[in-house]
């Protein structure tokens, strides 16, 4: 399984190299925004290539959905820190957290050119290093991978 947080969820980064990369044949979508919204969900089916299943979720029916088991070969995409915190407490199978892009929002803190972060997500992330899940910033697979931490504690 590969989480990541990217507020775009689904675009040409991700479909163009990081479902290669990570081998994917499923998307899950975890957004209660998205979810909510049939026209978002046919515009995120249509942007996904026809061999990759894509399954768009409310968090709540994430927490419900995952088996550890089922989850090779899976990309989870979640919009925010906060989403991405409520999956990892909630499967302790999830080590790994993956952030691809926050976008620069007034009194946000710049964490890198293309993660910008609260106070609230600031404290997500301690609360997801301090439960043992690795998080690091990667924008496409070929960037180093930046521990959030590293960049929290400037």
């Amino acid at each position: 399984m590969f989480l990541r947080i990217d507020d775009r969820l689904i675009h040409g980064q991700v479909v163009t190299t990081w479902v290669q990369y990570v081998g994917a044949k499923r998307i899950v979508v975890v957004s209660d925004h998205a979810a909510s919204q049939p026209l978002v969900v046919m515009l995120l089916k249509s942007s996904v290539p026809a061999y990759i299943q894509l399954d768009v979720v409310t968090v709540q029916q994430a927490l419900y959905t995952f088996v550890a088991d089922d989850m090779a070969n899976v990309m989870v995409l979640v919009e925010n820190v906060a989403d991405a915190l409520t999956l990892c407490r909630r499967y302790p199978f999830i080590r790994e957290v993956n952030v691809g892009g926050l976008r620069y929002r007034p009194a946000y803190k710049s964490l890198h050119r293309a993660v910008y972060v609260s106070d609230q997500d600031i404290a997500d992330f301690q609360a997801l290093f301090e439960a043992g899940v690795y998080v690091t910033i990667q924008i496409i697979p070929t960037d180093r991978k930046i521990p959030i931490m590293e960049r929290l504690s400037r």
